[in-house]
């Protein structure tokens, strides 16, 4: 709804979302933020609003400035701990940086209105390189038994050494484009973002999987359904909501 209003010319959503030609569509998807294909988006008539004033005077009128949309995540680990102190940069669609809150939270303020895709950085921890040290052979100074190890006859390659972008984890964001947690996509959309391999796209076994999973290791249930609708309110409220 917020790159809608602004395509149109409005000051904010709620002109267009709260308008009564869009009163259905309101109560079906209670989220302005998420609208799935097909919704029947109106635009409403054009209402002038009279400010009546003397024609012998100058007046000033203040229009109020567009409110831009905000961007929040929060990042967890694979239980839902929050992750905290993470230092994160967005290099799109505005640059931005800093560290999760003690909630996990990332939060960037004067999103661009019609920018859709996002990428977002976080170090996952703090990587510095070390030098490997130079092999030592023990000294023998007696007959022992076994022999002493000499480092010196091994000569398998040492594993790679970690380099401190190793420990930076990538995000592709799409930006508005998540659908409402009542529909199917939506709920396999959740479910991904929460950390399980499911797609919007994903067929009816692979859902089921990620589902199950979602409820033993999330939910803590003992006999999961592997059933979408019976964790639709979960989904939201984990992911919507954290």
């Amino acid at each position: 709804m917020v790159s809608l209003a602004d395509s149109l010319g409005m000051q904010d959503y709620h002109t267009l979302y709260d308008d009564g030609v869009n009163a259905a569509l309101k109560g079906k998807r209670p989220n302005p933020n998420q609208l799935l294909i097909g919704d029947n988006v109106q635009a409403p008539t054009a209402k002038g609003k009279p400010h009546p004033k003397a024609v012998d005077k100058t007046w000033k009128f203040a229009v109020k400035k567009k409110k831009p949309p905000k961007l929040r995540i929060v990042l967890v680990d694979g239980l839902g701990q929050a992750l905290a102190g993470k230092a994160w940069k967005l290099t799109a669609p505005k640059a931005a940086k800093g560290t999760t809150k003690a909630d996990g939270l990332i939060e960037v303020a004067d999103l661009p209105f019609q920018d859709k895709n996002g990428a977002l950085e976080v170090t996952w921890e703090k990587i510095t390189p070390k030098k490997a040290a130079a092999p030592k052979d023990p000294k023998i100074t007696k007959p022992t038994y076994p022999r002493p190890i000499k480092e010196a006859d091994f000569t398998d390659d040492a594993p790679p050494a970690l380099k401190p972008d190793d420990a930076v984890v990538h995000f592709a964001l799409k930006l508005g484009s998540l659908p409402p947690a009542s529909e199917d996509a939506g709920g396999r959309a959740r479910l991904r973002n929460l950390g399980f391999p499911c797609t919007r796209e994903s067929d009816a076994a692979t859902t089921q999987k990620c589902v199950k999973t979602f409820q033993l290791v999330r939910l803590k249930q003992k006999t999961p359904s592997g059933a979408l609708a019976d964790v639709r309110n979960d989904l939201r409220d984990k992911h919507d909501n954290p």
